[in-house]
């Protein structure tokens, strides 16, 4: 029996920070990002960590601007200051990703992705032998219910995948993808 290795999807953008203490050791963390993030308050991230270990995984966001958001801290000595927000979805307004396939392998593997709330959202998944020269092999389009999942299968032949044209109906609303190595 063989087993395969499954990852979502994500973009990691790197972050800066300043805390605010409201009762110590509680407070906000503000977060300013080197680029526009697309998140939506109530959205749910992870903070990296620069030089540690700890993560903080699954935060609600409180957006402020395109590359700055809030979270509330209860622990000030479970933060890091300097990092990478890692965002598990895609958003209204990102127009593409690029994915690193690993073929040690030269398995074939599947790209599947659904949809959290209403309204739809489409993709085009491009194959490429060196990320930057695109051939298509497809769209994937979600319908308008939340949860409609999709899938793709991908030749071994690529070693890039490359989504663009990435489209979502409704703010708020994100696609998440998945790819089995």
């Amino acid at each position: 029996m063989s087993s395969s290795k499954v990852r979502t999807l994500a973009t990691q953008i790197q972050y800066t920070a300043t805390f605010a203490a409201t009762t110590y050791p509680a407070g906000t963390l503000t977060v300013t990002t080197v680029s526009p993030h697309l998140l939506t308050t109530g959205q749910l991230v992870s903070l990296y960590f620069e030089n540690t270990p700890q993560i903080l995984a699954n935060v609600s966001v409180t957006v402020t601007s395109s590359t700055v958001f809030t979270i509330s801290i209860t622990d000030y000595n479970q933060i890091g200051l300097q990092g990478y927000v890692h965002i598990p979805y895609f958003n209204l307004g990102q127009p593409t990703y690029t994915i690193t396939m690993p073929r040690a392998t030269g398995a074939p593997s599947v790209l599947q992705s659904y949809i959290t709330g209403t309204g739809g959202g489409s993709y085009v998944v491009n194959g490429s032998l060196d990320g930057v020269h695109l051939t298509s092999l497809g769209t994937i389009t979600h319908g308008t219910t939340s949860g409609d999942t999709q899938y793709m299968y991908i030749p071994d032949a690529w070693p890039y995948l490359v989504l663009t044209s990435i489209t979502i109906a409704t703010a708020g609303n994100t696609i998440t993808a998945m790819q089995s190595a």
